[in-house]
């Protein structure tokens, strides 16, 4: 017999002399082991339980110091989702077909413990040792339902570039401005703030990814999952760019950004930890992580300081903390739009009729981004064109960033003799100046 085979069978022998022990050591016959609930709809129910008593955690008062949220609010990366489900006690999980249901309980010690663990990371002053549970309560509990069809994961902290604390490195006309009308924790509190504006509009930018012809990012896992997705799952390789501290306002504004083809990974991944994946989605996928290159999405998100954390606020600070607090839904976008005209002259091909005709679809490209920005929202009651108005120093700021636009495209001239141009504006200045505009009041 071969001797590969021999200890083949060696092996199997020695493995059901170890089953058959450890089946007579329980009283009787080794069996086959029960089949395991999916771990996938367990993971999800844990975890939605846990999101659920983490957001009853935040509503808890803290005493003098506001509520915990307010109080964990003060330190930037701090996640206390995971610090309940680290600290939660699971019940064993209940399966029902493709279902699974689980409880989860935190007992007041341990979320005493968790609590003082998240202000020593985030170098905390306040005691939340004492944190009353409503009612007298020893315990917080929470139950929660998955089915097999996986959600995404949950939103992930953005990392820093580096590692950098950003506010000493800033210059110190701003660390001036800050320090003398904003308190500590209102700075990390608009610091904050920005980084989750960034994020949630960039899960709304990835939304519109199209993944298919047919599909975006949204309903392709709205149609594949039963449970409702969380995009920001998508966004685990998000890099935070920087973070820019207003000169002259308590505003934040903080930049990041996500490689197009990493978020294809996650979605390739997430699709194959479906029950029965298709291996179209998957060749799709990887079609367009090869497809993306170098791809990637920028975003910029703005965060204030909650007006109880100014000193000496004049009311210039607050209208633009206001302003921050509700910014327009383009920040930190971009808009293209596409122009065209006919060469004209007997001679189409000849190079002052092809210079002429470009001049002129880049003019009425120009002429539409204009209308396009004076129709944008610069507040809840009145467009970037109202906020202007007649006056010439407003009307020569628009057009200075209006001016900033450049070609999106190669410019071209079609084989039928019509020259086209498409261009493409940042909205990053138009939103500093719309604040500025903004907090002049006027």
């Amino acid at each position: 017999m071969d001797r590969r085979r021999i200890g083949l069978a060696a092996w199997s022998a020695f493995a059901a002399v170890l089953v058959g022990t450890a089946g007579s050591a329980r009283g009787g016959p080794a069996t086959a082991p029960a089949a395991k609930t999916d771990p996938g709809p367990c993971r999800a129910a844990r975890a939605t339980a846990a999101r659920e008593l983490a957001d009853r955690v935040r509503g808890l008062s803290a005493g003098e110091a506001g509520t915990v949220g307010e109080v964990l609010g003060q330190a930037a990366g701090l996640s206390l989702e995971a610090a309940v489900l680290a600290a939660a006690e699971s019940s064993a999980p209940s399966a029902d077909g493709a279902a699974c249901t689980v409880t989860v309980t935190l007992s007041r010690p341990a979320l005493a413990e968790a609590l003082q663990r998240l202000c020593r990371r985030g170098r905390i002053s306040a005691d939340l040792s004492d944190v009353a549970l409503p009612d007298g309560a020893e315990a917080l509990t929470a139950s929660a339902r998955a089915t097999g069809s996986p959600a995404p994961p949950g939103p992930p902290a953005v990392p820093r570039a580096g590692g950098l604390e950003y506010f000493p490195r800033a210059p110190a006309a701003v660390r001036d401005f800050w320090q003398a009308h904003v308190t500590e924790a209102g700075r990390r509190h608009a610091e904050q703030a920005a980084r989750e504006d960034a994020m949630a509009r960039l899960a709304r930018r990835i939304e519109q990814v199209h993944v298919t012809v047919e599909q975006d990012l949204a309903a392709f896992v709205k149609a594949r999952s039963e449970t409702p997705a969380d995009l920001r799952g998508f966004l685990r390789a998000a890099r935070e760019r920087s973070l820019a501290y207003h000169a002259d306002a308590p505003v934040v504004e903080a930049e990041v950004t996500v490689a197009l083809r990493t978020v294809y990974a996650c979605v390739k991944t997430w699709v194959h930890r479906l029950p029965k994946p298709a291996a179209a989605d998957i060749r799709r996928l990887e079609e367009l992580i090869v497809a993306a290159r170098g791809e990637s999405i920028r975003q910029l998100g703005v965060g204030a300081a909650p007006e109880k954390e100014l000193t000496k606020a004049t009311p210039a600070m607050r209208r633009a903390a206001a302003a921050a607090a509700a910014a327009p839904a383009w920040v930190g976008r971009s808009l293209r739009q596409a122009g065209s005209a006919a060469v004209e002259g007997e001679a189409p091909q000849r190079p002052a009729a092809r210079r002429g005709a470009l001049a002129a679809a880049e003019a009425e490209a120009r002429a539409g981004l204009a209308r396009r920005v004076a129709e944008l929202n610069a507040a809840p009651d009145a467009t970037v064109a109202e906020l202007a108005g007649d006056r010439p120093d407003r009307r020569a700021a628009l057009l200075a960033v209006l001016q900033c636009a450049r070609a999106a495209a190669q410019p071209r001239v079609t084989d039928d003799g019509r020259a086209e141009v498409e261009l493409e504006l940042g909205l990053d200045e138009l939103w500093r100046l719309v604040l500025d505009w903004r907090m002049a009041g006027e």
